[in-house]
């Protein structure tokens, strides 16, 4: 076991990689093409500036498992892609005006839009099913069914929550948009202007735009082709690695509409009420929508048969039906290498993890790879900050013989 005094440390040589693949000895969960690893943990879920809709509070500690999340909306041409492949093939019948393709999208690189709740998740099981996976909604409790046609308001308990691709809940999309980071009003911080987010500038009405959109009412001035849409990946990323959480397009939810869904008794992987309401949830604004409702606490709620172009949606995939890379498995990607010094390790006293105290900035693609060894966020302005480092260490960890001999010892 590491002892209870400090053990210096010289330096923690961390290999991370590209999110679409990983070094695989170590038998690490490696993300799915296209999507990126939201690790298990608690989060603060809510407006902590009590500044939007009664619903937004109390803020509230919510425990949401790890899943994969679509790294990016889902585009147009994707859409297209999965939408042929259940029409023709998968014996699928979406909910279309005169027999035509609901998905519509400025570009194959834009996101889908005017995609309304069923035939998002009419989508998301069709994409199951095309790459072999088990669909997660069915048209029962017995979930025997599965769900391929039809306007279906589907219960909570007619999905199959570890099988295959399905809409995230509003807890996971929260905890996702967040990337890790607590108390902020947006992904990067409490200022949003056209340099972070297709959004619609409203001039002086709320003072956390940045001064030339809080004098300047405008939508955003490079997108102006009708709906206002921007290629994904226009913007830089949150810290998980996901794109345009905010703005572009409110994304579809799983659930219902409940006013008081914030109360005590749901904290769990919370998945909204389980009796139908008048709406179903949509988050992080889009091109059309004002700051307000671009804050990542902002709740909003849709007629779940409204198909508009300023609603798409992305997927998620439970980490449990990814299992982790067998040994020895063959990867092309060539891993990046990044130096973190590392200033101290100390055992925590009680539990099997030790605490590793850092400096420096760790790139976001390392945090979220590596989040079964350093939990947390690891920033310049958080030097001495103690993140547990848990055991047992995978391969790709390099340190010096004395210090590989204690992890073993640890191990």
């Amino acid at each position: 076991m590491i002892p209870n005094t400090i053990i210096s440390l010289k330096l923690l040589l961390v290999t991370a990689i590209c999110l679409s693949a990983l070094s695989c000895a170590s038998g690490t969960h490696v993300p799915p093409e296209g999507m990126v690893l939201i690790p298990a943990g608690p989060f603060q879920m809510g407006d902590p500036f009590g500044e939007g809709h009664p619903s937004e509070r109390p803020v509230h500690t919510v425990y949401v498992d790890a899943f994969f999340m679509d790294r990016y909306p889902v585009t147009k041409a994707l859409w297209d892609e999965v939408y042929h492949w259940a029409t023709t093939e998968g014996g699928y019948v979406f909910n279309n005006q005169e027999d035509t393709n609901p998905g519509r999208g400025t570009g194959g690189d834009h996101p889908v839009h005017s995609v309304n709740w069923y035939n998002a998740v009419l989508w998301c099981n069709a994409r199951s099913e095309m790459e072999g996976k088990t669909p997660a909604y069915y048209l029962s409790s017995d979930r025997a069914e599965v769900y391929r046609s039809g306007i279906v308001d589907i219960r909570s308990d007619w999905v199959k929550w570890n099988a295959g691709y399905r809409l995230p809940t509003e807890a996971e999309w929260e905890k996702a948009a967040r990337g890790g980071r607590e108390g902020l009003r947006f992904p990067w911080g409490n200022i949003i202007g056209h340099e972070q987010a297709n959004f619609r500038a409203t001039g002086a009405v709320f003072a956390y735009e940045t001064p030339a959109e809080h004098t300047t009412p405008a939508y955003h001035p490079d997108y102006t082709r009708w709906p206002r849409t921007s290629p994904v990946g226009s913007f830089a990323p949150n810290d998980y690695g996901l794109f345009d959480v905010i703005g572009n397009l409110s994304e579809w939810c799983w659930d219902w509409w409940c006013r008081e869904a914030y109360t005590p008794g749901h904290r769990d992987n919370p998945r909204g009420p389980t009796e139908q309401g008048i709406g179903r949830m949509v988050r992080g604004g889009s091109w059309s929508s004002d700051a307000g409702l671009c804050r990542l606490a902002a709740r909003s709620f849709v007629a779940p048969e409204t198909a508009a172009h300023h609603f798409g949606f992305r997927t998620v995939l439970p980490r449990s039906k990814y299992p982790p890379s067998p040994q020895g498995a063959d990867r092309t990607t060539r891993p990046e290498r990044y130096e973190v010094p590392v200033v101290s390790v100390q055992s925590k006293p009680g539990t099997p993890a030790a605490i590793v105290f850092m400096e420096g900035d760790v790139p976001a693609r390392f945090r979220q790879i590596t989040e079964t060894v350093l939990m947390g966020r690891v920033t310049t302005d958080r030097i001495g900050s103690a993140f547990p480092f848990e055991r047992p260490v995978p391969t790709g960890v390099e340190v010096d013989s004395h210090d590989s001999q204690l992890f073993k010892e640890e191990q």
